[in-house]
């Protein structure tokens, strides 16, 4: 059963997992400037967290990379994939995480693509995790 208000991040476990997210970004090919990245870790789980660096920017958007990370060490990841039940006309059904925040209250991790036409134009979408 999993906890729905997990335990929050110790320091320790925060301080690791910034680190590891620092040494996932080093082999990352982003177009953000490094100085830019940021890395973003929430508890998921008692004992999975998940970590988010932002990796290319736009006018509008910041697309967001996401692992499920391990709270413990050694510290083991898996990329967070969100594919649509259905295509909707592009090459692939992936949805790219864009401007991406996890909602600790909901649980839901929301994506929301922002554009510009004649008059501004907003999609978004949340996962519940």
């Amino acid at each position: 059963m999993v906890n729905p208000t997990p335990t929050p991040l110790s320091l320790e476990e925060r301080n690791d997992l910034l680190d590891y997210g620092n040494w996932r970004m080093n082999g990352l090919r982003c177009s953000l400037d490094p100085l830019r990245r940021e890395v973003n870790v929430t508890a998921l789980t008692d004992d999975k967290a998940l970590m988010m660096i932002s990796c290319e920017a736009g006018a509008y958007n910041t697309i967001d990379l996401a692992w499920i990370v391990s709270r413990k060490k050694p510290l083991a990841s898996r990329p967070v994939r969100l594919r649509l039940p259905f295509n909707n006309g592009q090459e692939t059904n992936e949805l790219e995480l864009m401007n991406a925040t996890f909602d600790e209250k909901s649980r839901e991790l929301v994506t929301l693509a922002k554009g510009r036409r004649i008059k501004r134009l907003w999609h978004s979408g949340a996962l519940a995790l």
